[in-house]
């Protein structure tokens, strides 16, 4: 991601149990594209871009990077 995109982001927190509601609800989508995932022995382009949308992939980013700083806990949880 490059600097520009840091600033279109969308949300500036989040919480555990919101973190938690995104990922659970990418569970149906990616049991979808497993298959594809197998074919391609690599994470589909529209998979990566629901994490980035989901905005999961900043949990342990620093806040001064556009992160949300919560803990390796609840990134593992994740």
């Amino acid at each position: 991601m490059n600097i520009e995109a840091v600033g279109k982001l969308k949300s500036t927190t989040l919480t555990r149990d919101e973190a938690l509601r995104r990922a659970e609800a990418l569970v149906p989508v990616l049991r979808e594209r497993s298959a594809e995932s197998e074919k391609l022995r690599r994470c589909p382009d529209a998979t990566i871009a629901d994490y980035i949308s989901s905005e999961l992939l900043r949990l342990c980013m620093p806040a001064r990077f556009g992160g949300f700083e919560l803990g390796y806990d609840v990134y593992c949880h994740v």
